[in-house]
Order: C-alpha cells, then structure tokens, then sequence
C-alpha cells in the first residue's frame, strides 16, 4: 500500500485490499457479484479494522488474511444470531452450522437443530442435508445462503421419497415378521412425516395385534412425539427405553390403585386407577374407576364426572398427587 504521514487507509489502500481478497481467496474477480453477502462483509470487516487501527498503511496482506479468517468464521455465529432472531430459521440453521464446521471443528452445536425445529416441517431433514452436503463439498467456507437454496429443493424432494418411503417399507417389513410394536412404531413415523399426521389405521391395527402388553402404545407414541421425544431420526432402539420408562411408571397407576382399594381407599382408588386409565390406556374405558367410586359412598357421587372433567382442562395430569386432587375435590363438590 502507498505511505503517507498518516497511518490510516485511504479510499485507493481500501481498493486494493479488496483487490488482493478477491485475487488470494477466490481466485476472480466475479466473486463480487456472485456472492454479495460475504463481499459486504468483507468491507465491513476492513472499516471495522480501520477504525480500530488494527489494519494500517504499514500492514500486510498476510495479517489481513489472519484476521479476516477470524472475523470471518466468527460472523457465521453472527450471521446465524441475526437470522434466529428476525425468525429466518431455515437461514439461522446454515450459519449455525457454518459456525458449527469452521470454527468448533465440527463438535455438536445446540443451535443448528433448534433452528431447523423452529424452521417447521418444511425444512424437516434440512440439518442431514446441510451435513451430507458438507461432506462431499458442495457446502465449504465460502457457500451463501443463495447457494444453500439453489442446493435444498432437489435433495429434499430425493430425501423425502426415499426416507420417508422407508417408514412404511420398515413398517411392513416388520409386521410381516409379526414384530407388532416394532411396526406400529414405524407406521406411526410414516403416519406423522409422510402423511402429515392424518389417520393411518396400519397403527391401529399394530397395536391390537401386539396383545395386552402393548396396549396405549399408540396413545404413547402420540404423546412422545408432541412432546419431541420421538422425531424423525428416532430410532426402534429409542422407543423400547422410553417404552420401557413409560409403562414402569404408569404401572405404578395401577398398583396404587389396587393397594389403596384393597386397603378399602376407594376415593384414591378411583383416581389412581382413573390415572392409569387416561395414561396408559389412552382414555379408554376401565370398570376399576366406576366400581371404586361406587364403594366410596354417597359422599363421593360424581367424582368419576369431576375427574374426567380436571383432566379435560389439565387441573389433573400426569404429576398430579392425591393431595391435589383432595384439595380440589371439595370445591368441586360444593360448587356442583
């Protein structure tokens, strides 16, 4: 760069930093036009440094490179938070994951898949795609958003009829073999990913032919997937330990119901037993719950009505406790 007494660029030093970033990293000088997102960065970057006195007339273009990959790699987190707070998810998954490959080296990073999750279901498989990509190039350090679009729809539509064609080919696979569960399990992913959630009676008829053991495993399944336990990358082995967890649990329902009837506790009874008909049996009909209030006596008339009724408005869910209900309940009746 030219000298002069003053230390500070000049509009002509500026010029020919651009110049040499444009001959050094990219190789032509199209890469203005092709890329104008990181080409504007990149002049911010200079006035930025300018103004900090940290690139001068005395400074050469090989600590302009240090810093530039610095700043750049770290604009990706930048870029991403801009993006995540002006709800441009689908824009805040690519920085993030940017972020993620150049400057984490690749270690998990919270953000990209909370970006694709708030992206919504049409940028569902967006962050197996952006990792794919990157694996065979086609996404480096210097791709765009523009790029990253231009990439999406065609992989997408592939992806989609592959991955989600699966779902029922695994699910069909399985019921052939009599697993029961396990097709219930993949049907349901088919129901939820392929179908857009419509009903998918494949499901249904699972779980019937599993037997006993596996009864509420599609109210189950319906539940850990609102909840985002079970997505679209879960997998069988996923759902037998949180099926596992689920039913101990809920078990429980039933044991204490039978402990406090047998101990002539029939208003516990009949909510714990109630408990074990909402949670486990997916709101199916249970006799237990009428034959406790019944016993209970007249002084607890229509506390299967008011227990139905809690549980439609969640005053009682699946943490709620017997003093809870307890409290509950004499409000209830009076105001009845």
């Amino acid at each position: 760069m030219e000298r002069s007494d003053s230390t500070k660029p000049t509009d002509d030093d500026k010029i020919w930093l651009a110049d040499q970033w444009v001959v050094t990293k990219f190789q032509d000088q199209i890469y203005r036009r092709r890329n104008a997102d990181q080409w504007e960065d990149f002049k911010c970057f200079i006035d930025e440094h300018v103004n900090h006195g940290t690139i001068t007339q005395t400074t050469n273009w090989s600590q302009v490179e240090i810093l530039w990959n610095n700043e750049h790699f770290r604009s990706f987190e930048r870029l991403g938070g801009s993006d995540f707070n002006n709800k441009k998810y689908p824009q805040a998954a690519f920085w993030f994951f940017q972020h993620r490959m150049h400057k984490l080296g690749g270690v998990e990073y919270i953000n990209v898949g909370l970006s694709v999750q708030s992206a919504g279901y049409e940028w569902k498989g967006f962050g197996n795609f952006l990792a794919q990509k990157h694996e065979n190039g086609d996404i480096n350090v210097s791709t765009t958003w523009a790029d990253v679009e231009n990439l999406w729809p065609t992989w997408k539509n592939l992806w989609n009829n592959e991955h989600f064609r699966s779902f029922e080919r695994l699910g069909d696979s399985t019921s052939d073999n009599k697993k029961y569960p396990q097709a219930a399990f993949w049907f349901f992913q088919h129901r939820m990913h392929r179908l857009g959630g419509n009903e998918y009676c494949m499901v249904r008829l699972s779980v019937q032919s599993a037997g006993d053991e596996w009864k509420g495993f599609d109210y189950f399944l319906a539940q850990k997937h609102e909840n985002g336990d079970i997505n679209l990358s879960t997998t069988w082995g996923d759902v037998e330990n949180l099926w596992l967890c689920y039913k101990e649990h809920f078990r429980s329902f039933e044991r204490l119901g039978g402990s406090n009837f047998d101990n002539k506790k029939y208003p516990q009874a009949a909510f714990w037993f109630f408990q074990h008909r909402m949670h486990r049996l997916g709101g199916a009909e249970y006799i237990n719950v009428r034959l406790s209030v019944q016993l209970a006596g007249d002084k607890w008339k229509g506390f299967d009505n008011f227990l139905v009724q809690k549980h439609n408005n969640d005053d009682i869910n699946l943490n709620t406790t017997w003093a809870d209900v307890e409290h509950l309940w004499p409000t209830s009746s009076t105001c009845g």
